[in-house]
Formats: structure tokens, sequence, C-alpha cells
């Protein structure tokens, strides 16, 4: 079994990308923050999604561990008011050789030939629905049978999706869990008090911040307009103070957080921010 094509709709950087051709060899070049990290983040999501289908129906595993529309959609189109589908929308197009096609069919007792569809649209509740995009009288009956025909994708396909930099940040992130669990259980009045006015003046000081590191990220990427610093936590609970992450909004001619810019973007924003720290005494070459 191959995967012959991916088609994106508004995941992260990306807009629009509509069926790509893959072959055994396939290298995507473009630009910075042209959406090419996100094209193989999209098609390890769809699989994802596809190995957890059972749990997902049986509302054993959420949505929202593979997927948050407030993260992954577009930032720059999320408040539009034009767009009415706020959707994000992956399609794979798999092939398969003819003893594939004959086991699938005995499978799910249907006649399928040796392409197989698969479509997947999240929408802004983070609801999910995974479907077989085929014509004819047959569609709905194949697409209740998704379980099994996304068990024998995954028996015959996988994604390793290999990050381009790597860190202790896993295991740091088990750690915060762990404090963050404890200083959620904190009920004291004082200590909230704090907490507020503790992220009043860090709040402050990231405006400040957010200026200062703009101007050198300006000379590496000249489009920019506008940044944006400030913390927040995805899991916050109660008045936890651990597992704060900070979040950077970059626009340069599209609104997003740098977490979902290319790798290219997120490097130079890299060298901007040590550049700011080094006082500007840092090397570029």
């Amino acid at each position: 079994m191959k995967l012959s094509y991916v088609s994106i709709s508004k995941y992260r950087s990306i807009t629009t990308a509509h069926k790509i051709d893959l072959s055994n060899l396939t290298v995507l070049l473009g630009q910075n923050n042209e959406g090419k990290t996100y094209v193989l983040k999209a098609i390890d999501l769809g699989m994802e999604i596809l190995r957890s289908m059972e749990l997902l129906q049986k509302r054993k595993r959420s949505i929202k561990q593979l997927y948050d529309w407030q993260e992954d959609f577009p930032l720059s189109l999320q408040t539009s008011k034009k767009l009415h589908n706020k959707n994000t929308e992956v399609r794979m197009d798999f092939s398969m050789n003819e003893d594939e096609t004959i086991e699938l069919n005995n499978i799910i007792r249907s006649n399928i030939n040796g392409a197989l569809s698969i479509y997947i649209k999240i929408g802004e509740s983070n609801s999910l629905s995974v479907t077989i995009p085929k014509r004819g009288k047959n569609a709905k009956a194949l697409s209740d049978k998704i379980i099994p025909i996304s068990r024998f994708i995954c028996n015959k396909f996988d994604v390793q999706f290999i990050p381009a930099v790597r860190s202790e940040t896993d295991a740091y992130s088990v750690i915060s869990e762990l404090i963050n669990l404890e200083l959620s259980s904190i009920e004291d009045q004082v200590y909230k008090d704090s907490l507020e006015y503790i992220e009043k003046i860090q709040q402050e000081k990231l405006v400040l911040l957010a200026k200062r590191v703009k101007t050198p990220l300006v000379q590496f990427l000249p489009q920019i307009k506008s940044v944006n610093l400030y913390l927040t936590d995805r899991m916050r609970k109660g008045n936890s103070i651990s597992g704060k992450i900070v979040n950077m909004d970059i626009d340069d001619g599209v609104l997003t957080s740098l977490s979902n810019k290319g790798d290219g973007v997120k490097s130079l924003s890299t060298i901007a921010i040590r550049f700011n720290i080094l006082g500007g005494r840092i090397n570029v070459y």
C-alpha cells in the first residue's frame, strides 16, 4: 500500500494544499513558513486518527489529544467573518496492489478497486468526521466500516515523523505535569491573589520584551509587522503556576503562533532572540 496523494486545508500555516503528489522519494521545497513541516504533520495527524479510530468512537480517547482547533486551525482565519467553513480537512489517497485489494474486499465484504481515499474533517468544536469519499449508493455503507478499514490501512502503511530538532522537553513535560497537579490543589486565597498580581507584572514585562525582540527579528525577516509575547497554560487547572508556556505570535503577512510557523522562521527567530540576549554581540553567517 502506498500513499499516492494528500490534500490539506486550513491546518496550522497551511491554507490550502491540493493533491500533493507523493512517490517513493518526495522532496518538499519552498520558502520559510510555506508549510513544508505541516504537510508532514498533517499526514502524521491523519494516520494517528486512523490508529485511534476505535478508541475515538468509544470515547476512550479525545480528539483534543491529537488536535486542538484553537492552536491547529490557522490563527489568521479564526475570527474571519467571511469564512463560513472553519474546518481543518485532510484527505489521503492510497493505492493498493491486487492482493491488498482482494484482502480488503474480503474484510469489509465490498467491491472497491485499487484506490482508497480517507477524508478527515475536524470542526471548530473539535468535532471529528472520518469518511470514505466515494460516490454512489455504497458510499455511506463504506464510511460505516471505517474502523475495519482504518485497521487495515494501519497494518499496511505507517508514518514516522521525525522532528528536525530534539531536546529534553518531553522529560521535563512529565515533571511539569506532576508539579502542576500538586500546585493546582492549593486553595489559599492569598496565594491565588499573588498569582494574579504576578501575571499582571509578567505581562507588562512581556509587552516591553516583544518590542525588543522585534527589532533584530526584522533584520532577518523584513516582512515582520508585529510580535506578541504572552504566557498561557494549555492544560491550566485551578490556580496552577507550573507548566506555563511562553507563546509568541508573529505577523509576517500571516498572523500565526511561532509554534505554527515553518522550521526556517523558527530558526531565524531563535537567532534573533539570542541576538537580543547578547545585546547584539552575535555574528550571523
